[in-house]
């Protein structure tokens, strides 16, 4: 992969389902300010990015899977490639999840999630069979589209915004900003598939300058969608709903001429969900052929899609479950897998270095 198909990749990772959840979930808590929630939440992305960076350039054209043995030990590396293949895999059930539950609240309304379910995994598992240099072009040719039919949505609907919604800023003071941050963190902090992507690249060493650009679109994209929802609908009202952009986009209506805006924007937005999918099958599926086993590789690949299409149906039992596992306990786990451990082996790697120790 380029430079910039990795930063076209780790866009779409950030935004795909952010871009429903955000706005709903920080306007609880945050009300008019959920936007600068948004907004810290991006710039705080930037130290996951550099976290990442610079571990995967201390092992060149090696992956997390590869390198852990190397600085935590044999046993030690096993056991936490193995968490990082249940942390991928776990991203994915909620993607796919979130993405069943989407469809059934807005245009397959009554729809059991089973069906819905299925037919995702299978594509998703599909198109990471094909390998990165495939899911990197369907990006390419996916992500204008996506972005299209999204800043549409946002744009068509400002003539119903009401700027005094957004007032007064910081009522409360920084604290209610501060404090929520780490919901959407979980998002920008899915950067962190790095870990596995940089040895993918044709120049690794293009990793932080382009990745700086994808970060910077997507807390821009991400910060307008929530200014967007909160002068449209309200603080309190967003905070009512569970796809709040899905309600706003519902709003948009010009005479006869312009109408139902949102389901033209519904197939653009899932076929980036579909893509942030695919690559989490593949890094997932990459993982475990280097970490636990390299034969059987079609085994290996159907298991994954079998426990993610049964996780996605089975282990949470509805919507509020949903959300609360986003809002309490996901953001934690996340915080565990996207910054701590890189940080701590990152720590290692430096420490070893100065005292003259030999990493690989």
């Amino acid at each position: 992969m380029s430079g910039t198909q990795t930063a076209m990749l780790l866009f779409i990772v950030m935004t795909s389902t952010a871009i429903l959840f955000i706005p709903g979930l920080t306007a609880v808590t945050a009300k008019q300010n959920a936007w600068l929630v948004s907004l810290g939440a991006g710039i705080s992305s930037f130290g996951i990015l550099i976290i990442s960076a610079k571990l995967a350039q201390r092992f060149p054209g090696l992956t997390i899977a590869e390198y852990l043995p190397l600085i935590v030990g044999k046993i030690g590396g096993r056991v936490l490639a193995v968490s990082y293949i249940l942390f991928f895999t776990v991203l994915n059930i909620l993607v796919v999840r979130e993405t069943s539950e989407f469809l059934t609240v807005s245009a397959l309304i009554g729809t059991p999630g089973i069906p819905i379910n299925l037919v995702f995994v299978l594509i998703c598992w599909y198109s990471a069979q094909k390998g990165i240099e495939v899911i990197a072009r369907m990006n390419q040719f996916i992500l204008p589209l996506f972005l299209f039919a999204y800043l549409m949505a946002c744009i068509l609907a400002i003539p119903k915004a009401d700027p005094s919604s957004l007032l007064p800023i910081l009522e409360d003071g920084i604290s209610p900003v501060i404090q929520n941050i780490w919901i959407p963190v979980q998002w920008y902090g899915e950067i962190a598939v790095l870990l596995m992507l940089i040895p993918l690249m044709n120049k690794p060493q293009e990793v932080l300058r382009k990745a700086s650009y994808a970060v910077i679109s997507a807390m821009l994209l991400l910060t307008f969608g929530s200014l967007v929802v909160l002068t449209v609908l309200g603080a309190d009202v967003a905070g009512q709903m569970i796809f709040p952009i899905w309600f706003t986009a519902k709003t948009i209506e010009y005479g006869n001429y312009i109408q139902r805006v949102e389901l033209l924007a519904l197939p653009l937005w899932l076929t980036g969900i579909m893509v942030k999918s695919s690559l989490l099958f593949y890094v997932t599926i990459l993982a475990v052929k280097q970490s636990v086993s390299r034969k059987y590789p079609k085994l290996i690949a159907a298991s994954v899609m079998v426990i993610v299409f049964s996780g996605a149906t089975f282990l949470v039992p509805n919507t509020m479950a949903l959300l609360e596992f986003l809002t309490t306990y996901w953001p934690s786990v996340s915080l565990l897998f996207e910054v701590i451990l890189p940080l701590l082996l990152l720590a290692i790697t430096l420490i070893r270095k100065k005292k003259g120790g030999c990493m690989q």
